[in-house]
């Protein structure tokens, strides 16, 4: 980290106000990821085990005096991941999948993955129990003074527990959380929580120089029909949609390798 911090010096003149590592407990030997575990040996170990990890976050946040911020996902698991197996076991019994074809962010909706990757459905209590305790144990094991919370709030077509919406356990989780880590570690999420919840959060990305109707939409072909005009994808304008009408098809447009979902075009006017 000392090259790092003096390459940085001699570029931009400046060390980065706070350092973020993301995905840390990627398996290199395993070329996987080991989903749903953070404050465990195994999490530790692809990092070089507890005691020099640590050291290391010691240095950054002491000797360069810049915040450390680790990584954390809490919508799914590896099930050999987890160190109680009896729970991985009955969670990935229950584990909540969809099949969502020829959608490149499967991922964020909660596919299952062919890798054994479970996804819980929001609300469970065990499963909330466990990665709550899980990432408060990473804070303190480290000290790293800024926990992320990726995939965070939900989406909110994900399926939980009956009766249960995705915004209120996002309270629920995000309170906990908070009650739960010392009062001097910032925490922080993917998305941004109601304006009650975001009491318990201290920040969280955001996505407005990217296209979301690109990136996050799922592709789904309306129910109207619409007639294509010449020069372009007459479904996919926007001025010819009835009134009132949301071009949903639109959301999902075609990439090179991907046609329109509707009419097949490479290209959607919409987005030209």
């Amino acid at each position: 980290m000392d090259e790092i911090f003096a390459f940085e010096e001699q570029r931009l003149g400046h060390v980065p106000d706070l350092i973020h590592f993301f995905n840390w407990t990627y398996n290199d030997q395993e070329n996987r990821n080991e989903r749903g575990v953070h404050g465990t040996p195994l999490a530790y170990e692809q990092v070089g085990g507890l005691e020099f990890f640590r050291e290391l976050i010691v240095a950054i946040q002491e000797k360069w005096q810049r915040p450390l911020s680790l990584y954390t996902v809490c919508d799914r698991f590896r099930a050999s991941a987890l160190p109680d197996q009896a729970l991985a076991q009955e969670l990935a019994a229950t584990a909540i999948h969809k099949v969502i074809e020829n959608d490149a962010s499967a991922a964020l909706r909660g596919a299952g993955y062919v890798e054994g990757i479970f996804f819980p459905g929001f609300g469970n209590e065990r499963w909330t129990d466990f990665f709550i305790s899980d990432i408060v144990k990473m804070q303190r094991d480290t000290g790293c003074q800024i926990v992320y919370m990726d995939v965070f709030p939900r989406f909110s077509h994900l399926r939980g527990m009956p009766g249960l919406s995705p915004r209120e356990d996002d309270m629920n989780v995000v309170r906990r959380m908070r009650e739960a880590l010392p009062d001097d570690v910032a925490l922080w999420t993917e998305y941004p929580f109601t304006d009650v919840a975001s009491q318990y959060a201290d920040g969280c990305l955001q996505y407005y120089f990217l296209e979301l109707n690109q990136t996050f939409a799922r592709a789904r072909v309306h129910r109207g029909e619409q007639q294509a005009q010449p020069g372009g994808c007459g479904v996919h304008q926007r001025r010819a949609l009835p009134r009132g009408h949301f071009p949903v098809a639109a959301l999902a447009p075609a990439r090179e390798d991907q046609p329109c979902v509707r009419c097949q075009a490479r290209v959607c006017r919409l987005l030209q």
